[in-house]
């Protein structure tokens, strides 16, 4: 029988259980009351278990503890370590006395004459309040004369007037109430600070002067704002001489300050009860009467006092509204104060605010479980947090893991990374574990034993013959092969060759409105031209001879049409350093007269410019000297501008792009596959020459062109040198095994790299575990750079051990490399999930994704989005689209976005059309349903017109959510069950939000399908299938063989078996033709008897359609908007911020952020490659939405799309068809409906 107590207040509650072979016997009651019993039979002994372990877990989570047991954290005491540095920040009490002041009051009273007689204040006594003009006036003449005796009213003005020259930088702001102090007594002193809590110090501050006056307007503390919170040193000074007075003096000042509370504004009273700890009785009184809405910053403050939980309550919820600067949790002297006050208890003031630096701080110096378990849910935001949660866990093992083990089967994002730190804690404390596992719920303790496990070695190891070479002998450890001879040989000549794809050159030459207009200014004004030739603004201490010359040198050029002598007086001016800009425009470049534009450009391409594809598409091969220099200046950004141009020159720097540069390495590919034979004529001497970079580059280069088709071209190539050598040499480099391309220097594995204490890969056959020299070796090829290729022993790894444990070693790598900081230098940790994980790794890593932007790791977050499309399933590229989709952060979502592009041109796809692929099906049946087994019951899962499951028993009534089990139900089934149904919500509710979206916008862009995909990929999609069937589907005879508009016959609808029928229920069949489509009609398309015929049929099915396309509300443009380039039917009304985005909802992007983050644009991307704008002012702030909480609407302009969703040239509204017109109109109207 296993027991277990919980006491509150004065009772003490009993609860015992016991397994009887399949029976539990429970028992329970209150000691010294009645007692209960009860018997629960189960089918089998591992029914009753199961139960007996869930059921010790709901006690545990409700407080109830075995009986007789200490919780080990606290054998030693309170669990309380308080470091040097937040012991130097608390504040005295007379538990904790201050040394007396040994310096004389002299010495004080010189420091206040000192700083308030500053030129720094103007006292304008004469605008103060009446009653304080003659004190003011007095203590004015006691600074002066320096006479340090006056009435206890001037010194409540000198006192004012200290506190508030804190706020500008005085040190000695104390001296006041030490003077008072030392001179005239603590009591007095006391009586001194309660009057000036009467009057407020106004200013006005011009240029270097602040004029102060005195007034009774009471609104804050006596110090505007601090450093040490709400109040000042002057006034924190009191505690410490409260905290070494004798018992006398100290009772006579509780006295005085009692008597003088109620006189103290409401405002400040919370003061009066933080200098007097020894009194909780005033903090608790305070916090419940001050507490509210309107409850000033310093009623938290109480927290550090209090010492009743309501009133603990009562000032907790005035913090949650404080702001940042004042909360208590943001002083450092108030978090250690608070800390030596009441030790452990601090945690729960200091839960709450854990994000907080000094919070975190302050929690890892409790040893506690719910300290421990606080710290570790923000473990993973920031190296801090991590450090702080790091330090805890390995200073307080006792209450670290049970906390942790609990955090853990709980699930969530950073189990992996808990993970890690409590396989450590168990290797270092294992022998804790007996006297801890009565604080472990079953679930824990089964997590702790596998953890365990999983760090012995394991019984069944795989033997050298059952491994892969490469784990066995790798051949990084072998002799060194014997050096090839290099050939030096000459590079062969080929023509240049120019290769534009279609439409490409066009768009390159085309121009924005605002260009055309520049561009006129400059024809028209010479000055204009010099300036945007790049002979920019000047510093300004060089005279203006200086600046006229090189301005009218450069204009007198262009009169003469000489471009050598223009390039020669630009470089003298760059070389003159006279300004702070030198930046090319290519645009007005290339529209110099005559060839003057080629010349700069062959001449100046290396320095920084714009437009350069305006140059490259004008000039063509003519410009291929500055391509080169341009290219060779900036590979990374300008390799893009290559893709046109095949010549022999730029084959070296796109090996060498391929090879070394991440963000270039697409386009290197696509221009060796693009022009193959000047990469082969190109690379070929510096493949067979001297082993150095450049040999690797292009060795690389010219092996994935053989892999892709090329070899006989690439050999073909080399043949012409009429050297059989030359060949012999570039085949060995060509056949070289795979397996010895890896790096010439292997560093050594990282700290954290412990892979004993990891889950092991596993055999496919024998499900046995690499051993640990495997691992070794495992990890050294996981090292490798995979950039520009993934070492082939990762394949046989792969192709030798089962997808699971793969895919589970890898979290772990990754995890354990979160739990060391995730050090940059070694993120192939993070990339070992694309190498080998599967679907669950996905899942699991992109709430990674979406968090890490927040907690500054934008180029971590990027990184990831490499690591979802490298594991290239259909639920990772979902996961990867619904971030381009939607999320929190633009700069991650616009590189999801160019991610999916990327993964669309490589299938040959559309965006559209690899959206249509990325549907996963969710383990559903061929009618879109899914059954879960309970044992003796069954449920069957079904989705309504969101996509959002429901639950149908056997006899077909819908249920909330899956029933609890009956004792009849096979426990195995109904967690496997629970946790099928948990993974289906989850993941359907990211489908819907892509899916509702992507057939909405079809509908109003005018999309189709041809039959053949309309039936594959959405009337026969086992979840699609669902909200295909709740619409009303058209057939379009289409003018030509694209996938838009066209002319609509017929409308159909599918029914639940996956049949066609009309409007009317004739049974409806697919035409078939090659111009032949299927779409989703608009409104305006459906003829009116359709719509009517639809909507009755619907409802009299009770099918609800998943947006709305019936009764969709329909828009025209006025006769004038439709001649007009811009509509500006809104512009000068107003939204709030979080309304405006809404338009995310409806299908709209939010534009490019500025430097500041501020976003002033939304585009939506329309039919016939068209793009909407509309202009915001002043622009969202994502990460600060209260910055502008209000936006002002500008006009919209519509453009051919320039770049992703960027308009180009404005086109005339008219040019819209009516649907795309009315779908904008709606989309504005919508948001203020």
């Amino acid at each position: 029988m296993r027991r277990y107590e919980y006491t509150e207040n004065d009772s003490v509650h009993f609860w015992e259980i016991e397994q009887d072979g399949s029976n539990l016997i429970t028992r329970w009651g209150k000691l010294g009351s009645d007692e209960y019993n009860q018997t629960q039979q189960f089918n089998h002994d591992n029914q009753a278990r199961k139960e007996l372990d869930r059921l010790i877990a709901e006690k545990i989570r409700q407080g109830y503890r075995a009986s007789g047991c200490m919780p080990p954290w606290l054998a030693d005491g309170d669990p309380v370590e308080l470091t040097i540095a937040m012991l130097a920040s608390v504040l005295p009490s007379r538990r904790f006395p201050a040394r007396a002041s040994e310096h004389p009051g002299r010495e004080y009273w010189e420091g206040v004459v000192c700083h308030l007689t500053s030129k720094e204040f103007v006292h304008e006594v004469s605008e103060s309040a009446y009653d304080w003009q003659a004190p003011y006036q007095e203590a004015l003449a006691r600074l002066r004369d320096k006479d340090q005796h006056g009435s206890p009213q001037s010194d409540a003005v000198l006192f004012a007037l200290c506190c508030f020259a804190s706020e500008r930088g005085y040190i000695g702001n104390n001296d006041m109430t030490d003077f008072l102090i030392e001179q005239k007594g603590l009591p007095y002193a006391v009586d001194v600070m309660l009057a000036a809590q009467g009057v407020t110090v106004e200013a006005s501050r011009s240029r270097n002067r602040c004029k102060l006056r005195l007034s009774t307007h009471i609104g804050g503390q006596l110090c505007p704002t601090y450093w040490c919170g709400p109040f000042c040193p002057a006034e924190w000074a009191f505690r410490r001489a409260l905290s070494w007075t004798d018992e006398a003096i100290w009772s006579e000042c509780v006295g005085r300050i009692r008597r003088g509370l109620p006189l103290v504004p409401p405002c400040r009273q919370s003061l009066l009860a933080l200098i007097l700890p020894e009194c909780p009785d005033i903090a608790n009184k305070l916090a419940l009467q001050l507490a509210g809405p309107q409850a000033d910053e310093s009623v938290s403050w109480l927290q550090m006092v209090t010492d009743d939980a309501e009133a603990q309550v009562a000032a907790a919820r005035v913090a949650g509204n404080a702001h940042f600067g004042l909360t208590l949790t943001s002083s450092r002297m108030a978090v250690a104060t608070l800390l030596k006050e009441r030790g452990s208890a601090a945690v729960e003031v200091l839960a709450g605010d854990a994000f907080r630096e000094i919070s975190a701080e302050a929690l890892a110096q409790i040893g506690m479980p719910k300290s421990i378990t606080v710290l570790a849910r923000y473990a993973s935001q920031s190296k801090s947090a991590l450090a702080n949660f790091t330090r805890a866990s390995q200073r307080w093992p006792n209450a670290s893991i049970p906390a942790l083990a609990e955090l853990i089967v709980k699930g969530g994002r950073d189990t992996g990374l808990l993970s890690m730190c409590l396989a450590e804690l168990l290797m270092e404390h294992r022998d804790k574990l007996p006297t801890l596992q009565s604080w472990i719920s079953p679930n824990g303790q089964g997590l702790i034993d596998r953890l365990i496990k999983q760090q012995e070695t394991p019984a069944i190891v795989a033997t050298s013959d059952e491994l892969p070479r490469v784990l066995t002998d790798p051949p990084w450890l072998a002799p060194k092969r014997k050096m090839r001879t290099p050939l030096n040989v000459p590079v062969l000549t080929l023509p240049p060759l120019e290769k534009w794809d279609d439409g490409v050159r066009e768009r390159y030459l085309g121009v924005s409105e605002w260009q055309q207009k520049q561009l006129q200014t400059a024809l028209q004004d010479l000055r204009t031209m010099v300036r945007m030739l790049g002979f920019g603004p000047y510093h300004y201490f060089f005279e203006t001879e200086e600046r006229a010359t090189f301005h009218e040198d450069a204009a007198q050029a262009i009169r003469e049409r000489d471009g050598a002598a223009l390039v020669a007086i630009w470089r003298e001016y760059r070389e003159a350093n006279i300004s702070f800009w030198y930046f090319l425009d290519g645009y007005v470049m290339a529209n110099l007269p005559d060839d003057m534009g080629l010349v700069v450009w062959n001449s100046l391409a290396a320095e920084s410019h714009s437009n350069t594809a305006y140059v490259l598409a004008k000039y063509g091969l003519q410009a291929l000297p500055g391509l080169l220099l341009t290219v060779l200046q900036r590979p990374g950004n300008d390799l893009v501008h290559v893709l046109n141009f095949g010549t022999i020159e730029l084959a070296p720097i796109v090996a060498r792009a391929h090879r070394k540069l991440k963000m270039a390495r697409d386009i290197a590919r696509s221009w060796l596959f693009k022009f193959p034979e000047h990469a082969a004529v190109g690379l070929i001497p510096a493949a067979i020459g001297p082993e150095d970079e450049m040999q690797v580059c292009a060795a690389v280069a010219l092996r994935l062109l053989a892999e892709h088709g090329h070899e006989a071209l690439i050999m073909r190539v080399a043949q012409r040198y009429s050297d059989p050598t030359v060949s012999a040499a570039l085949r060995a480099v060509l056949v070289e095994d795979p397996l010895d391309r890896f790096p010439c220097r292997i560093g050594k594995a990282p700290e954290f790299w412990q892979p004993g204490h990891w889950r092991r890969p596993l055999l496919s056959t024998g499900n046995k575990a690499l051993s640990d020299t495997a691992m070794e070796h495992l990890g050294t090829m996981l090292r490798f750079p995979s950039e520009a290729a993934i070492y082939p022993g990762i394949q046989h790894v792969k192709d030798v051990c089962t997808p699971e444990s793969l895919a589970d070693f890898a979290w772990d790598c990754f995890s354990a490399w979160l739990y060391a900081a995730a050090p940059p230098k070694d993120a192939w940790a993070m990339r070992v999930l694309g190498l080998l994980g599967n679907d669950e790794t996905a899942r699991r890593l992109t709430p990674y994704l979406r968090a890490w932007p927040g907690e500054s790791q934008h180029a971590r977050a990027v990184a990831g989005l490499d690591v979802l499309s490298m594991i290239e399933s259909d639920t990772a590229l979902m996961l990867l689209n619904g971030i381009a989709q939607k999320v929190k952060f633009k700069g991650l979502q616009d590189k999801a976005r160019e991610k999916i592009t990327l993964i669309a041109e490589a299938r040959n796809l559309t965006t559209e059309e690899l959206e249509d692929r990325l549907a996963p099906d969710l383990g559903l049946d061929d009618d879109g349903n899914l059954s879960l087994d309970y044992g003796p019951r069954r449920f069957r899962i079904e989705f309504d017109e969101s996509l959002k499951p429901q639950v149908r028993d056997g006899e077909g009534r819908t249920m909330p959510a899956l029933p609890l089990p009956d004792p009849d139900d096979d426990l195995d089934k109904v967690e496997a069950a629970a946790e099928i149904f948990a993974q289906l919500k989850q993941e359907a509710g990211i489908v819907a939000s892509q899916q509702l979206m992507r057939l909405e916008m079809a509908m109003c862009v005018r999309r189709r399908w041809t039959p053949n995909l309309f039936i594959h990929l959405l009337v026969q999609h086992p979840l699609v299938r669902n909200l295909v069937r709740r619409l009303v589907w058209g057939v379009y005879m289409l003018s030509d063989a694209g996938n838009y508009g066209g002319q609509l016959r017929d409308c159909f609808r599918v029914t639940d078996s996956g049949s066609y029928v009309t409007a009317t229920e004739a049974p409806f069949y697919l035409p078939v033709g090659e111009q032949i489509r299927v779409g989703l009609p608009h409104t305006l398309d459906l003829p009116r008897d359709q719509v009517a015929l639809f909507t009755q049929r619907f409802a009299a099915l009770g099918t609800k359609q998943p947006f709305i396309q019936l009764g969709r509300e329909t828009y025209a443009l006025q006769t004038d908007e439709r001649e007009a380039v811009k509509l500006t039917r809104w512009e000068g009304l107003t939204l709030s911020s979080p309304r405006v985005l809404d338009l995310v909802k409806l299908g709209w992007h939010a534009g490019r952020a500025l430097d500041d983050g501020c976003i002033g644009y939304f585009t939506k991307k329309i039919a016939k490659g068209q793009v909407i704008r509309l202009l915001l002012d002043p622009g969202i702030v994502m990460s600060l939405m209260e910055r502008n909480p209000v936006q002002t609407l500008r006009e919209i302009v519509i453009g051919e799309s320039a770049h992703w969703q960027q308009p180009g040239a404005s086109v005339k509204l008219g040019t819209l068809d009516e649907i795309a017109s009315s779908e904008l109109i709606r989309d504005i109207e919508s948001l203020y409906r």
